[in-house]
């Protein structure tokens, strides 16, 4: 059975071909982030975006269900995410 990922209807530009879902503009300021670094946490996500941490930890949890990112470091304190090897090319 395939699994299917849900897609909230999201005000857009363009969508990328790789990614099952468009990313909305909190989406490709986090995708900006990994031009630096190979892994990010919820701290990382929250400054630039002007939200809690917790908000950013629903956002991370919701982004690697949709595929884009995987948790790179499970323990529950300091949980880091990285970009999936599949969409890790798109950074060049």
């Amino acid at each position: 059975m395939q699994a299917h990922v849900f897609c909230e209807p999201l005000m857009y530009f363009e969508p990328h071909p790789y990614f099952a879902c468009p990313l909305d503009h909190r989406a490709r300021r986090v995708l900006g982030l990994f031009a630096k670094r190979d892994l990010i946490k919820s701290s990382d996500v929250a400054n630039p975006l002007g939200i809690s941490t917790r908000q950013a930890r629903e956002l991370l949890s919701k982004w690697s269900g949709q595929g884009w990112l995987e948790i790179a470091d499970p323990s529950r304190r300091g949980r880091k995410y990285r970009l999936a090897k599949t969409y890790k090319s798109l950074l060049g």
